[in-house]
């Protein structure tokens, strides 16, 4: 039984891995405006002073919108930046092939 390593599978064409990656931003951009919609629906306590200060536990409202509130700010927010950042990356002095030019914003 061999080991398949990195080096051994077929790989992607670079075009192919750059619409890959971004159809993956697309869909965590849907997933941030799902967090975003749920997060504004979710009412708000009277207690939320106290709850936020940590003078008060918590209760699942205000727990819930706290952690999405920072999962949109810290993880996702960044994630879906270095995934662009990665996806439009040229090395200094290559060019964009033409195929990838013209099908920018498509998928594969």
């Amino acid at each position: 039984m061999s080991i398949e390593t990195p080096e051994s599978r077929p790989g992607l064409s670079e075009a192919t891995a750059r619409g890959l990656i971004r159809e993956i931003v697309s869909d965590l951009e849907a997933a941030r405006s799902r967090l975003a919609a749920i997060c504004l629906d979710l009412p708000v306590s009277s207690r939320s002073d106290v709850m936020l200060l940590g003078e008060e536990e918590a209760d699942f409202m205000t727990e819930a919108r706290r952690t999405i509130e920072c999962v949109l700010l810290d993880h996702l927010e960044l994630l879906i930046q270095a995934l662009l950042a990665a996806a439009d990356y040229q090395p200094a002095g290559e060019e964009v092939p033409e195929q990838e030019v013209a099908g920018a914003g498509q998928g594969c």
